[in-house]
């Protein structure tokens, strides 16, 4: 009698369990996310990184460093053009934007100055460039007194911020700008007809006088200044003329002095 009384009621209950069950299975189906849309969050469709930041040529002086490749500086007060270009990976064909920041950091961490803007829509694989123009009000460099290498500089730190990015490691990129405080003709190597003649002194990194020579330094002995002589003219520049005054020494005639 018990059993027959508990089979009973099992057989009563039956096709609430089965309402029951069709209805968790039509709120699945309701709630499931579309096949974009679960491939969209995060990933490699939502992974945005910084590809490169670069400068435009106005404004920008280059640096020959002793093993021959050239470090590109620029002058302060001198507006420049930097160029941050923004890739969205993956393959995904929905257009979306993504948030950027290009910040001016100072060597010992404090930001200077702060460029936000949004791109143009993306879809995977493209990239997109902005160009920011910059005028650089403080200077930072070093000049390597061992090596005569030009170093340091301010740093420019771009972020690309979309909220939907889980992939972090490439969505910072920072690039040094060395800043000097001016520039004149002296500053590098000047070729003459055969050799360089003209090496600039080497400048300790915490600021003074330079500490060594390159290869010009004053002549005290046959050639005082205000002396005259008779001189080989050996090259002509822009700003003035190197002549030979003897075997080994040659002296530099600035142009404001020629007549």
């Amino acid at each position: 009698m018990i059993l027959a009384v508990v089979v009973k009621t099992m057989r009563r209950i039956s096709p609430v369990l089965i309402v029951l069950f069709f209805l968790m299975q039509s709120a699945a189906v309701m709630v499931a996310p579309s096949g974009h849309a679960a491939s969209g969050r995060g990933g490699s469709n939502d992974d945005y990184t910084i590809w490169d930041i670069t400068f435009g040529q106005a404004n920008m002086s280059t640096w020959i460093q002793s093993d021959g490749s050239l470090q590109s500086y620029t002058i302060q007060g001198k507006e420049i053009e930097i160029d941050v270009n923004v890739k969205r990976l993956g393959t995904s064909q929905i257009e979306r934007t993504t948030n950027v920041t290009l910040e001016i950091v100072h060597p010992i961490g404090f930001v200077m100055e702060t460029f936000a803007w949004t791109t143009d829509p993306m879809t995977g694989g493209q990239e997109k460039l902005e160009t920011i123009s910059w005028t650089p009000m403080a200077a930072h460099s070093i000049l390597d007194t061992a090596t005569n290498d030009l170093g340091g500089g301010l740093i420019l730190r771009a972020t690309v911020s979309y909220p939907l990015d889980d992939r972090n490691n490439n969505d910072i990129l920072e690039e040094f700008i060395p800043v000097a405080v001016s520039s004149d003709k002296f500053d590098g190597t000047t070729q003459s007809l055969f050799t360089n003649t003209f090496i600039s002194g080497k400048y300790p990194a915490d600021g003074g006088g330079a500490v060594s020579a390159g290869s010009w330094v004053a002549d005290s002995n046959n050639n005082a200044v205000g002396s005259k002589h008779s001189a080989k003219v050996r090259n002509f520049t822009n700003f003035g003329v190197f002549v030979e005054l003897e075997e080994g020494v040659d002296g530099l005639i600035h142009i404001s002095d020629l007549s």
